[in-house]
C-alpha cells in the first residue's frame, strides 16, 4: 500500500476479542496483544454479557490502554455476531480475529 506521496505505508491493525466469562484468559491475552511489535490501530472487545470477573479485567485495561475499546452487549450476540459488530466499528486495513484464550508472540502481527 502507498500513502499519498507515493511511499510504502504501513497497513494498519485492529484486533477485536470476544468474551464471555473469559475473566480466566483475557488478561494473559491482552497483555500479549499490547506487546506486539506491530503497531496495533485499534483493540476492540465486545464482551457477550459475561458475569464473571471478565469485564472489570477489560475496564482496568481500557484505564491503561487508549486503544482499548470495551463493549458490553446485555445480551449474548454469538462469536460471529459480535465480531461482525467489531468489524462494523472498525475502519483498520486488516482485522484480527482472536479468542480471549490465545496469548500471541510479540511478532505475530510482524510476521
Amino acid at each position: 500500500m502507498r500513502n499519498a506521496e507515493g511511499q510504502h505505508a504501513m497497513s494498519t491493525v485492529s484486533v477485536h476479542i470476544v468474551t464471555y466469562h473469559s475473566g480466566q484468559w483475557i488478561r494473559q491475552c491482552l497483555e500479549a496483544v499490547f506487546q506486539q511489535t506491530h503497531p496495533i490501530e485499534r483493540v476492540i472487545v465486545i464482551d457477550n454479557g459475561s458475569r464473571d470477573d471478565t469485564m472489570p479485567i477489560l475496564h482496568d485495561f481500557a484505564r491503561q490502554y487508549d486503544k482499548l475499546e470495551v463493549v458490553e452487549n446485555t445480551e449474548n450476540r454469538g462469536f460471529a455476531g459480535a465480531h461482525n459488530q467489531a468489524m462494523r466499528m472498525s475502519s483498520s486495513d486488516y482485522f484480527l480475529v482472536l479468542n480471549p484464550d490465545v496469548a500471541l508472540h510479540e511478532d505475530y502481527l510482524t510476521h
